[in-house]
């Protein structure tokens, strides 16, 4: 019970909003996995992308030459092959592995036939292909064998779905390759006695043994081969469901079962990596506002609520960083895995059905290839933040061995390590928009047509970019990090936060100031290295100036050998001597050099000890002192009496 309520409590507000993200994110990425799939079943009504089977092949009028099909995601459309113009034949009764070889038809453009044209023209060989396939194996499928012949031994479920080892269908009809209108095709020989005409199923020309590098009767054999096997593998697919009705289906409920399992696990671990982080950054965050309050309280006089000393030396801020990275991996990786189960599931189940087994390959071929991008992104993200890390560790111990009486490396990590984290995220942000345009195969001439566009992103944003070089300035020249108290303009107070874009000060009385970087110009860091108490009190005129200082001497040596406070200064104060004589008396400085952010708390003490040890002297304040001179009065007559 005690656990369970530990959980709780240290879960946060933030926990239901953290497991909402990651819904969020989870379905997002489905969506741009289903969304290449949906696309290709429904965006061409052309291409019966999976045809029903029995259903009869779609006519196709005669000379009609459309345009080609806009659909990037068609895996048939047409591409551009040297001087001509190509696309893969993607046969509907895809075998499963190995798979056969690509068929590619390809068109050579003319004088008669523009680019236009001949791009139509090889997406509607390549469809009149596939409609022949699906119209012969619609046939086969309401026919049964001829009589007397012996039924073939039935392959085994395994030899069926997996390794292939399947020998040619008895009822697979005779291919050959002939000559037709002075053209080599490819035909299926006619069979009376099975009711099969003589049909051709593609023809095969010079411009396509060109593109493949083969000669005509090569390439001829190698397409009627591959059309016999995809017809055989087909029927051995009829058979099996007519032998056993259900299989199919309990072999998607089993990889669904599997699937299911692999998640249960996957969300235990993730649970209990997300417990880890949670200690981690309850730890960030308690070092984070130890730091803050110190400086604050030191700003103000006041005394830290945390001994943010006591705390670094339990809790390493480098080590805690690196953890923190490693398990955003970790749980970034857990997310990849969740992705890859949930598609690899969804694409075992498509390929088990034939109809279906083209979108199989597209959601684990084109279609998976964006959110791979995506997801391969997110896993690099805290990688590089992992190596910004290591190396800024090394660095920064190779800087406190050089300042070991400072802790300004300490600081400028922390400031570093934000800034660049957030450089890598922007880095790996902008890599995965150009890789997505890549994989989207936008026409060029779109991204030439939005030249204008990023020309005018690039003027309305040209502050960012002003912000951006400054920042990167500010980091490399050092004028400030995160814990520095600093003055810009009249604006002042604590460095809360920094990035390339912008600076937030937190000042003495809680506001909260952003700053953008390139109005950042001229900077007064009171915290950098060292900082110093500007002491300064007038003594009244009658007073003897060497007594004075002597009082105020003793004071200061007093301050520099209490262990307390020693600790605080860098060096001995030195009492500069008298600054300035007027009316209202003697006034004398003081410098006390002082740790970053002690000077405040160092003054006001040498302040109260200075008033008391001035009163304990009799020695009294400067007062601003002013004579008048009156002129003497004259003798005027007395007025009349009434």
């Amino acid at each position: 019970m005690r656990r369970n309520r530990a959980r709780t409590a240290s879960s946060g507000v933030g926990h239901p909003h953290r497991r909402r993200l990651g819904r969020f994110l989870a379905l997002v990425l489905g969506t741009l996995l289903l969304l290449p799939t949906t696309a290709a079943l429904l965006e061409s009504p052309g291409r019966a992308r999976v045809p029903l089977p029995g259903s009869p092949p779609p006519q196709q009028p005669a000379g009609d030459v459309t345009s080609p099909r806009e659909s990037w995601w068609e895996p048939g459309r047409a591409y551009s092959c040297g001087r001509n113009w190509c696309s893969h034949v993607v046969l509907t009764y895809r075998p499963l592995p190995p798979p056969p070889k690509r068929i590619v038809v390809a068109v050579a453009p003319t004088a008669d036939s523009p680019g236009a044209d001949a791009r139509a023209a090889v997406e509607l060989r390549s469809e009149a292909i596939v409609d022949s396939i699906v119209s012969i194996v619609s046939r086969l499928r309401q026919q049964k064998g001829p009589e007397g012949t012996a039924p073939a031994p039935a392959p085994s479920p395994a030899a069926w779905f997996f390794w292939n080892q399947k020998p040619p269908h008895p009822r697979t009809p005779a291919l050959e390759v002939g000559i037709e209108n002075n053209q080599t095709v490819i035909y299926v020989v006619g069979d009376p006695a099975r009711a099969i005409a003589q049909q051709t199923v593609a023809t095969v020309t010079e411009t396509d043994a060109s593109q493949a590098g083969v000669g005509i009767p090569e390439l001829a054999g190698r397409w009627r081969d591959s059309f016999r096997r995809t017809i055989s593998d087909a029927l051995w697919g009829i058979d099996f469901d007519r032998r056993y009705p259900l299989a199919r289906e309990l072999l998607v409920v089993a990889f669904v079962l599997a699937g299911g399992f692999l998640l249960l696990l996957l969300s235990r671990v993730g649970r209990a990596l997300e417990g880890i982080q949670r200690r981690v950054r309850h730890r960030q965050q308690l070092l984070e506002r130890s730091s803050q309050e110190g400086a604050m309280a030191a700003v103000s006089g006041g005394v830290a609520t945390l001994d943010l000393q006591r705390l670094t030396s339990l809790h390493n801020p480098a080590a805690l960083r690196q953890a923190g990275n490693l398990l955003r991996l970790l749980r970034r990786l857990l997310l990849f895995s969740n992705v890859a189960a949930v598609f690899a599931v969804a694409a075992l189940s498509l390929a088990v059905f034939p109809a279906t087994r083209n979108v199989a390959i597209y959601l684990t071929g084109q279609s998976l290839l964006l959110p791979l991008l995506w997801v391969g992104l997110i896993v690099l993200q805290p990688l590089l933040a992992l190596a910004v890390d290591h190396v800024l560790a090394r660095w920064g111990r190779s800087m406190a061995q050089q300042e070991r009486e400072s802790n300004r490396s300490e600081q400028r990590i922390n400031t570093y390590s934000k800034v660049l984290r957030l450089a890598v995220t922007f880095f790996c942000l902008l890599i995965g928009l150009y890789g997505t345009v890549l994989l989207l195969g936008l026409d060029p001439t779109v991204l030439a047509g939005a030249g204008l566009v990023a020309v005018a992103i690039g003027f309305l944003t040209r502050n960012l970019l002003e912000d951006m070089i400054n920042g990167v300035l500010i980091l490399c020249t050092d004028r400030f990090a995160i814990g520095d108290v600093i003055n810009v303009g009249d604006k002042g107070g604590l460095v809360e936060d920094m990035n390339l874009h912008v600076t937030s000060l937190r000042g003495s009385d809680g506001q909260l100031t952003t700053i953008p970087n390139r109005r950042i110009d001229v900077v007064d860091n009171l915290t950098q290295q060292w900082s110093r108490v500007d002491f300064t009190v007038r003594v009244g005129s009658a007073v003897d100036p060497q007594r004075a200082l002597a009082v105020i001497e003793a004071e200061a040596q007093r301050l520099w050998q209490e262990p307390q406070w020693h600790e605080l200064l860098t060096e001995p104060p030195s009492v500069l001597g008298i600054d300035e004589i007027s009316h209202a008396g003697t006034l004398i400085r003081v410098w006390i050099a002082t740790r970053p952010l002690k000077q405040w708390l160092v003054g006001r003490e040498f302040r109260l000890r200075i008033k008391l040890a001035l009163a304990e002297a009799e020695i009294e304040l400067g007062i601003p002192q002013q004579r008048v001179h009156l002129p003497p009065p004259q003798d005027a007559p007395l007025p009349p009496p009434s």
